[in-house]
C-alpha cells in the first residue's frame, strides 16, 4: 500500500456462518514494509435485515411529584429494510418494569432515525437515572436497544431542608451561592 496509508475493505459474505481470522503479514526486504506495519483502525461492519438502536433519550431533569414529563427517544433503523409500528418502552433503573410506553406509528427507512415522544407521570418521590427500550418482534440484534441513561429527580410535595456540614478544614472546596 500506499506509504501514508489506504483503506482496504473485504467483504467477508462468503464466510457467514464460519469462524474467520483475518492475518496481516509483512514481506520485508521486498516491500515498503521493512520496518512494519501500522494498522490504525480495523472495523467490523455487520448488516442486518431488521435492526433498530434506541441512540439518546431527552427530557427534564426535575419534575413535580404529580408533574407528567415527556421525553423524546432518538431510535435510528440501522436494517437493510424499513421497520414500523414498533414500542418504545421508558424504564427506571431503580424499578424493573414499564413506566411508559409509546408506538412508532409511521415507517423509518434503512439509515433515518425517528423520535418517539414518550410521556410520563411522576407518582413518588425519588432520584432515578431513567432510559428507553425499543421492542420489536423483527429486531435481529437486541445489545443496542436500551438508550443511554437520563438522571431524574423527583422533587417531594413539602418544604425539606438539607443539612450541609463543610469540616474541610479551610480547604475551599464549597462554595455558598448565596454570596
Amino acid at each position: 500500500g500506499d506509504f501514508s496509508g489506504s483503506d482496504l475493505t473485504l467483504s467477508l459474505d462468503d464466510f457467514v456462518g464460519e469462524t474467520v481470522k483475518l492475518r496481516m503479514r509483512s514481506y520485508g526486504l521486498s516491500t515498503s514494509a521493512l520496518w512494519g506495519w501500522f494498522v490504525f483502525n480495523v472495523n467490523l461492519t455487520t448488516w442486518f435485515d431488521h435492526e433498530l438502536c434506541a441512540m439518546d433519550i431527552y427530557g427534564p431533569t426535575n419534575l413535580d411529584m404529580g408533574e407528567t414529563g415527556m421525553w423524546e427517544i432518538d431510535i435510528k433503523n440501522q436494517g437493510l429494510n424499513a421497520e414500523n409500528n414498533f414500542a418504545v418502552n421508558l424504564y427506571s433503573h431503580k424499578k424493573d418494569q414499564i413506566l411508559a410506553s409509546s408506538t412508532y406509528d409511521g415507517s423509518l427507512a434503512p439509515g433515518e432515525t425517528g423520535v418517539v415522544n414518550v410521556d410520563w407521570f411522576a407518582e413518588e418521590s425519588h432520584n432515578t437515572v431513567l432510559y428507553a427500550k425499543v421492542e420489536s418482534s423483527t429486531d435481529e440484534f437486541e445489545s443496542n436497544n436500551n438508550s443511554t441513561g437520563r438522571f431524574l429527580r423527583v422533587e417531594p410535595d413539602m418544604e425539606y431542608n438539607i443539612l450541609f456540614w463543610d469540616n474541610d478544614n479551610g480547604i475551599s472546596s464549597v462554595v455558598n451561592p448565596a454570596t
